[in-house]
């Protein structure tokens, strides 16, 4: 039913003249501004229900009779006698054209959400890469994996035999085929990153790279393959984040049983840096203790008056930092203590010793 708001804003004016009443005057009565009023009987401005019932008591009509805009009577009776059947057939239509909008809605957010989650579950994945042979050792290699990139770092490479390398190559197999993925002269800082739409990598093929994903070591002498062991440490495949939850200490002890015993009944838990620590003093030597649950790094800072120390503990190689007050080193070597072998510059034996015998037995 389409209202004509300016018949009745006529018909208003009309009965409020025949109840001699001025704008002003019936404004007070409703509690609202002249304004108001002169806006209704010029046909400008919508009226609330509350107000039609006002109206209606002070002029002593029905609202039908408001709405039709003029008095009942044998000619107008059943047109006025319809106004409400005809507004609640007329809300009846407006609610279910509001509920096939809803249900369109709905329908358009659940496709859009089904795309989403189709196109963006487990589209991350992050894999740690290690490998090993009588010539070479790989270790702390990681490989990143997004639907239109790939971003792979064979981390440190141990050259056992010191062999003098003329080449290397990544390359995985495919139906017994060999596919090459980066190849460079040394294998130093290997690190290799493109989107599929730039390489001969495709995404459909990573199936084989995580699983036959192979490095070839070329020398004078021979040249050999290394197998890479791929693990998954991540996937983007679950609808929160872990970060977004407020950890406590049990659950995070049930989380990982390899958390050492000690540090969890000695160190404090710091749940958002994400590591136990431990804070001691030796004479005029401060102690900072800190175990990294998720990365499992074990560190210890001692602060000397002229210098700090730092031991950095992830298995298998122990990191020793040796820097002065401004921030000059003094000292640096990397020790794979699994296999009492020296990485960079030249470990001392001492410092190992000293590191075994009064930190390493807390993680052991």
């Amino acid at each position: 039913m389409n209202l004509d708001y300016k018949k009745i804003g006529k018909f208003i004016a009309k009965l409020r003249k025949e109840c001699n009443y001025t704008q002003e005057k019936l404004a007070e009565m409703l509690f609202v501004d002249r304004t108001t009023i002169s806006k209704w009987e010029q046909g400008q401005n919508n009226i609330n229900t509350d107000m039609l019932l006002k109206l209606s008591k002070i002029f002593d009509v029905t609202i039908n009779e408001i709405i039709v805009g003029e008095r009942k009577n044998s000619k107008n009776i059943t047109e006025i006698n319809d106004v409400t059947v005809k507004a609640i057939k007329k809300n009846k239509k407006l609610k279910k054209a509001l509920i096939v909008i809803f249900c369109f809605v709905v329908v358009l957010f659940v496709i859009f959400l089904s795309f989403y989650f189709i196109n963006n579950y487990n589209s991350i994945m992050v894999y740690e890469v290690h490998g090993e042979n009588e010539n070479i050792s790989l270790h702390d290699g990681l490989v990143i994996i997004s639907k239109d990139k790939i971003y792979i770092n064979l981390g440190n490479i141990d050259n056992k035999k010191n062999l003098e390398v003329i080449s290397s190559e990544l390359y995985y197999k495919k139906d017994n085929k060999n596919f090459v993925i980066y190849k460079i002269s040394d294998f130093n800082n290997y690190t290799f990153s493109s989107y599929y739409k730039d390489s001969l990598l495709q995404y459909k093929d990573l199936e084989y790279v995580i699983s036959n994903l192979y490095f070839k070591v070329s020398t004078k002498e021979n040249n050999f393959d290394l197998k890479l062991n791929l693990v998954k440490s991540y996937s983007n495949n679950s609808f929160f984040s872990k970060n977004s939850l407020s950890l406590n200490e049990n659950e995070i002890n049930k989380e990982s049983n390899q958390i050492p015993e000690y540090v969890k009944q000695n160190f404090k838990l710091d749940t958002k840096e994400k590591c136990y620590s431990l804070f001691e003093r030796e004479n005029d030597i401060s102690i900072t203790y800190l175990y990294y649950y998720e990365a499992k790094v074990y560190s210890i800072l001692e602060n000397y008056n002229d210098y700090t120390v730092t031991y950095t503990y992830t298995y298998p190689d122990l990191s020793y930092l040796k820097v002065d007050k401004l921030g000059n080193v003094i000292e640096e070597f990397v020790y794979v203590m699994d296999r009492k072998k020296c990485l960079l510059n030249d470990c001392s034996d001492e410092k190992i010793n000293y590191f075994q015998k009064k930190y390493f037995k807390y993680i052991e």
